[in-house]
């Protein structure tokens, strides 16, 4: 099952709280708190203002009905003949009979467990309990976006969950369910007041934090006129399983909201008459019982991918960092069609803990302008020159620093490629450590050695670039400043000659080369001799071999997470990295990009190669 990834506990100190993406909403767009939950709760009833799952939805256009769907709105059984039957509860139901839920056919149950960061389920305990019995059960939250951040309102689910199960710890629960976040309109309020990029931020911190507590991916309940108001019909959920509500005679929930090709779960009907221990809503499951059954397995492979390289960048970026504090804060901006100069930012970024995130030449993709909004940064740095990212695209950039100022955002470029790479390389002010040279006439066997280089410790240093023909006047400048004591040549003779490693060795007194035969094996081998067996990674990074986008933003992030990068094919694992991953053992693995890079069948076989 893929899912959104979140950081690792081997992130650093100074990465604390990365996890806590509270959504820095703009002037007028309703107050956040990133505060944790409350000491006290709200026990909800009937009639204290809780509400079920689906209380406000809108009926789709398949049903002539209300714009807002009530509790009592008209019954439709389109899902009633799918072979897997389920059904969702809330306080509203009291103590079920789950015997007579069972006679009826039901298999699955999501029960209640949360509203915003105030309101608890007071039948939680006896629905939770009694839900087992129908075989496989989970829990939700109903969504207040407009009142408290996504973190919180994640952390206090989980641990209204935890308590009301009578358990200390999520996995204590057993094989259950992926947790659903139900989002609807506020009781007076549309999308709660909150812009369409502020929506999609305050889901996507939500999804993070859900993960992070609970190693499962969120499941999305919405509908197609829900998600289009107020998320735009955001295309960067869809790794999130969809708990579709539509109440239709039609035989399938079709269409669906933007972001899914597949539905997982669909309520297609809820009660005629006031809800009681028999009237609960009807839900089904898009697929068989040993299919259900696979979707409470938590993965130890798991994929992070936009629709497109930007947004793979920007949900990197997302899964890593929080919002900037005030006069904080700085985002590096490469090109998405070019790989030298993010190689070598991608080093620079993770040394000093900020993301990469994509443009094309001439404009900010939407997904690159969501994330900046989100990152609030005091500053910007575009990496290249002005034939790689254009004046226009700078211009355009200033509107997402703080100060909305020209002399925040800068540029870190030389004549070419090579005196770029030594323009990044003066972010590094410490000398006597680990210089790393790569060709910058080709990218795959820089892309792992960017990761280490990002790395803290003794790992990290500048990735500069080398011509075949010998080390530029300027890349020899840096080196004479930083008085390495070590230089890790990148690939092979082919890649950077024999030439350039003789110059090499007048800076350093090691030189040393990672090269394996293919491009995939000196990915292992760069791996193999920066961590050792006896302090493995937690968490193994996997990028395609063949196009670099992905390692590319990912490397500042791998680097962070004291992580490395490996490379795989479209279509399988070479065996010199199944043999790394095998040595790793890691407890986690994170797949960068989408399926049309690398495919489900090599992301199942990464999860048979996790500890």
């Amino acid at each position: 099952m893929t899912r959104i990834v979140a950081p690792t506990s081997s992130l650093r100190l100074r990465l604390a709280g990365a996890m806590a993406l509270a959504v820095a909403l703009a002037a007028g767009g309703g107050a956040v708190s990133a505060s944790a939950a409350p000491a006290t709760s709200t026990v909800e009833t009937p009639a204290d203002g809780g509400h079920s799952m689906g209380w406000s939805m809108p009926a789709g256009p398949q049903v002539a009905a209300p714009s807002v769907r009530s509790r009592d709105a008209a019954a439709a059984s389109g899902g009633s003949s799918l072979p897997v039957q389920g059904m969702d509860v809330s306080s509203y139901n009291g103590d079920v009979d789950w015997a007579a839920a069972k006679n009826a056919g039901k298999q699955f149950a999501f029960v209640k467990a949360s509203e915003g960061t105030t309101i608890t389920n007071e039948n939680f305990t006896q629905q939770w309990t009694g839900s087992a019995t129908l075989g496989y059960h989970g829990a939700y939250a109903v969504g207040s976006p407009g009142i408290s951040s996504g973190t919180s309102q994640a952390d206090y689910f989980v641990k209204q969950v935890e308590a009301g199960a009578r358990v200390t710890s999520w996995s204590a629960l057993g094989a259950v369910l992926p947790p659903v976040l139900d989002l609807e309109n506020g009781a007076t309020t549309e999308c709660w007041n909150l812009t369409q990029a502020q929506m999609v931020a305050w889901i996507q911190s939500y999804a993070v934090e859900i993960l992070a507590k609970t190693g499962q991916n969120v499941s999305i309940y919405s509908n197609p006129s829900w998600w289009s108001d107020c998320t735009g019909n955001s295309g960067g959920f869809g790794i999130s399983p969809l708990y579709i509500a539509r109440y239709t005679t039609a035989a399938t929930p079709n269409p669906l909201p933007s972001s899914w090709s597949a539905w997982s779960f669909w309520q297609y009907e809820k009660p005629t008459g006031n809800a009681s221990p028999t009237s609960y809503d009807f839900d089904a499951f898009n697929g068989n019982i040993s299919q259900l059954a696979s979707m409470t397995t938590t993965s130890a492979a798991s994929r992070l991918a936009g629709t497109n390289r930007f947004a793979t960048s920007a949900d990197l970026s997302a899964s890593t960092f929080s919002p900037f504090a005030a006069g904080q804060g700085t985002v590096y901006i490469a090109s998405g069609l070019s790989y030298p100069d993010a190689l070598a930012g991608g080093a620079l970024a993770g040394h000093l803990d900020s993301p990469v995130l994509l443009v094309t030449s001439t404009a900010v993709p939407p997904a690159t302008q969501a994330e900046l909004t989100r990152l609030d940064p005091a500053r910007i740095v575009i990496l290249g020159g002005t034939t790689v990212i254009t004046p226009a695209v700078q211009t355009a950039l200033q509107q997402y620093t703080q100060a909305q100022s020209a002399p925040f955002v800068t540029r870190l470029a030389g004549s070419n490629r090579f005196v770029t790479s030594a323009d990044i390389a003066t972010g590094f002010t410490t000398t006597g450590g680990v210089v790393y040279l790569a060709t910058g006439l080709a990218y795959p066997d820089a892309l792992s050695g960017a990761a280490v280089a990002a790395e803290s410790g003794a790992h990290s240093g500048p990735l500069m670039l080398v011509a075949p023909n010998g080390i530029s006047t300027a890349v020899a400048a840096q080196l004479t400043r930083l008085k390495p004591s070590k230089i890790i040549l990148l690939g092979g003779t082919s890649a950077v000659s024999t030439t350039v490693a003789s110059q090499a060795a007048k800076y350093a007194p090691t030189v040393t080369r990672f090269a394996g035969t293919t491009r995939y094996n000196t990915s292992a081998l760069i791996s193999s001799s920066t961590f050792p067996s006896s302090t493995p990674p937690t968490t193994v990074y996997i990028a395609v071999g063949t196009n670099f986008p992905d390692a590319l933003s990912g490397a500042p992030v791998a680097g962070l997470a004291d992580s490395p990068v490996l490379l795989v094919t479209s279509t399988g694992i070479p065996t010199l990295v199944a043999q790394e991953l095998h040595r790793l053992k890691p407890q986690s693995i994170v797949v960068l990009g989408g399926t049309s890079a690398i495919s489900t069948e090599v992301e199942a076989q990464l999860d048979g190669l996790a500890r």
